[in-house]
């Protein structure tokens, strides 16, 4: 009853008198990430940083990739990317693999947004072959092989990109709803890239399945109401866009998910841009790219659209873009939440 009544700090500083922490340093992670989920930088960075100066390397290694997810809820990307890399030449030194496997595939991710396509694939393909080696039963990873088939369709490569993902769904088990809404909403981008938009709305229907009713978790009402919403983008029914893209921003308000939130905006931007009000669009782009610290130059459509404004505006793009990307979070988020619940022409 005691322990029940003690909040987390009280709960932690009792770990640390007993010991806990010392011969179980995965409790070190699982006290940043929870600090980094509920806001709290400050002592998410002191953690990590207590990880980093520690004794074990694995702690230390552990710690850096830890900084870098704080780096990244501050906006921060130089300092994640510097710090992710270090995490990851820490885990190769020691030769843990499913460490090395986890961070290559940030690393992966970070390579799309900075537009290196092939770069992101690669480091995918060495995620999947390093989780591969300690695999249970042989089977290949599937949250890896999921990252490698997204990875794959925005460089291009659709045919490898359905591959992967339904291989990946393949070992999935039944009740691991997560990892089977991840996969079918990585297949619904993928049929909208084909430009089959009945195959994409049939996916969602599956996704809709998979999902139930009910409590859901935010992550899982973002990621499906934006799957969505890029189908609606594709047809042009931009009402129906603008009300998937505002359930995500809101199922996303509460948790500290700058890259998720961003590219939620980016598709807002582009929203924005098919109602015909383009130099919104720009600011809007930029504000969502302010959020992460970094546009996501490796998404096709956002890709599309910067194209698109930058023929149409010159140099009035970039002022309107780092017109956005300068406002402070909250006024950027604001914004966004305001454009998206705009009626369309």
């Amino acid at each position: 009853a005691e322990l029940a009544s003690m909040d987390f700090d009280e709960l932690w500083a009792l770990g640390e008198r007993v010991g806990l922490l010392d011969r179980y340093p995965m409790l070190g992670v699982m006290e940043a990430i929870m600090r980094t989920r509920v806001g709290d930088l400050e002592g998410a960075s002191a953690a990590a940083a207590r990880m980093v100066a520690g004794p074990d390397p694995w702690s230390a290694a552990a710690g850096r990739l830890v900084t870098c997810f704080v780096a990244a809820s501050a906006a921060d990307v130089p300092k994640a990317e510097a710090e992710l890399l270090a995490a990851l030449d820490g885990f190769r030194a020691l030769g843990e693999r499913w460490g090395c496997a986890f961070t290559l595939g940030l690393l992966g991710q970070y390579r799309m947004m900075r537009g290196d396509r092939a770069g992101a694939v690669e480091a995918h393909e060495e995620a999947v072959r390093i989780a591969g080696e300690v695999a249970v039963h042989n089977a290949l990873p599937p949250m890896q092989l999921m990252q490698l088939g997204a990875a794959r369709g925005m460089s291009g490569d659709l045919d490898g990109a359905e591959r992967d993902v339904r291989s990946a769904l393949a070992t999935v088990d039944s009740q691991d709803r997560g990892l089977r809404l991840m996969g079918t909403c990585v297949l619904i981008h993928v049929a909208v890239m084909r430009g089959d938009l009945p195959v994409a709305r049939r996916l969602a229907g599956e996704a809709d399945a998979i999902a139930g009713t009910g409590n859901q978790e935010p992550d899982w009402v973002a990621v499906l109401a934006t799957a969505k919403a890029t189908i609606a983008l594709a047809a042009d029914e931009l009402d129906e866009a603008g009300r998937h893209l505002d359930t995500a921003l809101s199922a996303l308000s509460s948790a500290n998910d700058m890259s998720s939130l961003a590219s939620v905006g980016e598709r807002i931007a582009i929203l924005v841009a098919k109602r015909g009000d383009h130099l919104a669009a720009a600011e809007l782009l930029g504000a969502a790219a302010g959020i992460r610290g970094l546009l996501d130059q490796g998404e096709p459509n956002v890709r599309a659209l910067v194209a698109d404004l930058t023929e149409r505006l010159g140099d009035g793009y970039h002022t309107a873009f780092h017109r956005g990307f300068d406002l402070d979070r909250a006024t950027a988020l604001l914004r966004l939440a305001d454009a998206v619940r705009q009626p369309s022409p």
